[in-house]
């Protein structure tokens, strides 16, 4: 049954006419997903048709249900500005320059029924056939993994991904730099790691890579699947075995 309900959600995005962006990941505080769906009305400013999918469980799911119908109302759950010092910051700053107000109204405006899915976890089988689907993959966990898988799947898939500038990720994005035209276009996927400056980057570079994204696409997939398939590197693991 609960499979039934995951398919007939993500029946409901019709991903060809929608602007789709995407986290994958446990719903804790520091893979900073609450940090996207503050941002997601700034982004809905610019891309009204934008959907937001968000793939995972854990103990902030509720909270940002509960503060994604809110904001569908023109408010903002309390205890969703309460769940980080950089979220209060956020709404503060917006409210001592006089853009809180617009805010809520394109929240209220904008913000449909499904135009933020939760599927709750989904299986890597599930999961590999949503990838594609989406313009804009967001990665601005502070959680410091050596190499996180997700950056490289989306890439892999077709989908411009944003990640915190730290860690594996740092790495990861620092490896494609060659790939871009100017220094600019590559710095788009770079999130500033741990801070209220994390909100507004996702907001602005968010819509920035949906209208880059197709410039890089297939540049960008090539390289990550010649370095890092896994037939290549179990190869070059027996050669040096070998050795």
């Amino acid at each position: 049954l609960n499979k039934t309900k995951k398919k007939i959600k993500l029946n409901q995005i019709f991903f060809f006419f929608f602007s789709t962006f995407f986290f994958t990941g446990r719903l804790i505080q520091e893979k900073r997903v609450q940090f996207i769906l503050a941002a997601f009305p700034l982004i809905l400013d610019k891309i009204p048709n934008a959907k937001l999918i968000i793939i995972g469980d854990g103990p902030l799911r509720e909270t940002l249900k509960k503060a994604t119908n809110d904001l569908s109302c023109g408010n903002i759950e309390p205890c969703f500005i309460n769940c980080s010092n950089e979220i209060s910051e956020f709404y503060q700053k917006l409210k001592n320059e006089n853009k809180l107000s617009n805010y809520l109204d394109t929240s209220k405006k904008l913000l449909k029924n499904n135009s933020v899915l939760f599927t709750g976890y989904l299986p890597h089988s599930q999961l590999c056939n949503i990838f594609p689907c989406c313009d804009v993959s967001i990665f601005p966990s502070v959680v410091i993994e050596a190499g996180p898988l997700v950056f490289l799947e989306a890439l892999a898939s077709g989908s411009f991904p944003l990640g915190s500038y730290s860690g594996g990720t740092q790495a990861s994005i620092d490896s494609l730099s060659h790939l871009f035209e100017c220094p600019s276009d590559h710095d788009i996927m770079k999130l500033t790691p741990a801070n209220v400056k994390t909100i507004f980057d996702i907001a602005e570079k968010s819509i920035q890579a949906f209208y880059l994204k197709g410039k890089y696409k297939e540049k960008l997939r090539e390289f990550v699947i010649q370095e890092h398939d896994w037939k290549k590197i179990s190869h070059q693991l027996r050669s040096s075995l070998a050795c």
